[in-house]
């Protein structure tokens, strides 16, 4: 709800589309409050061999998990989302964690906010990361990926859930 609200409604040149699943009546709630005709809201099944052109479209990845519990707030090193997004050289956006905080330390691919009402603000900051080499360089590090695994992965099954995209143009 916070990213919708504080998305601007005069910002032709950005669209906001959040893809993911959850409980049909909070999706459904979600897409009656859009004001905003930049922003989509999509639960369509993305085809696992569609899903790295589908990440190659957009310009950021928004990647938001709660801090709630300890699997969560390692996720910089762990989520298959994140992997996608770096590989790809996809900056991402994602909320504060010590481990975001590591990554972002070490590699220039991405941003953190503290407050998802900001969100916004850092689609405008991250527009001035020089990521690409640093996003490789941290998805290999990080993921212990080899060049040939990541060729490999483009024809591999890939979950698409709960994926979330800033698409500038």
């Amino acid at each position: 709800d916070c990213i919708i609200e504080s998305f601007p409604n005069d910002e032709d040149d950005i669209c906001l589309i959040l893809h993911g699943f959850g409980e049909k009546s909070y999706i459904n709630n979600l897409k009656n409050s859009v004001r905003n005709k930049n922003i989509k809201i999509s639960t369509e099944l993305v085809d696992s061999n569609k899903l790295v052109d589908l990440v190659n479209s957009v310009d950021y990845g928004l990647c938001w998990y709660t801090s709630e519990d300890l699997n969560n707030r390692h996720t910089a090193f762990s989520s298959e989302k994140i992997a996608l997004f770096l590989s790809q050289k996809v900056p991402i956006i994602t909320n504060y964690s010590e481990s975001y905080k590591k990554l972002y330390d070490n590699f220039n691919c991405g941003l953190y906010s503290v407050d998802l009402s900001k969100i916004y603000l850092k689609v405008l900051e991250v527009e001035n990361l020089p990521n690409s080499k640093d996003s490789l360089k941290a998805v290999k590090i990080t993921f212990n990926i080899s060049d040939e695994t990541l060729k490999l992965a483009k024809g591999t099954e890939i979950e698409a859930g709960g994926i979330d995209f800033f698409a500038k143009g």
